[in-house]
């Protein structure tokens, strides 16, 4: 089998989306923004503009994401304090009682 063969095999038989066509030279206008002679790209094409509103939409969610578990951090810390304080009240008052008890016992 040749090389040619072998390549001729391994190419899909489908056109590929940013590949120059075997068919035809130009491309399509879908894939390729339009641009002034500045550079600029005042018309996105279609793909362009749908992948920059879900680019952007991703972002937005990504910082609400992070804004909530910004938030549930601070209640987790919250929570933690608050256990911390109520188990150091009650161990201070379990201590207070037991030497109340042992000075009672030995008077």
């Amino acid at each position: 089998m040749t090389a040619t063969a072998a390549n001729q095999r391994a190419l899909p038989r489908y056109p590929l989306p940013f590949a120059p066509s075997s068919s035809s030279t130009a491309t399509s206008d879908v894939s390729l923004p339009h641009t002034d002679p500045a550079g600029h790209c005042p018309n996105p094409s279609p793909v362009e503009y749908k992948l920059s509103k879900i680019s952007s939409a991703s972002a937005e969610a990504a910082a609400v994401r992070m804004a909530q578990q910004a938030a549930a951090l601070e209640e987790l810390r919250r929570m933690k304090e608050n256990k911390e304080k109520e188990l150091k009240e009650a161990n201070e008052s379990a201590l207070q009682k037991l030497l109340h008890g042992l000075s009672e016992s030995t008077d």
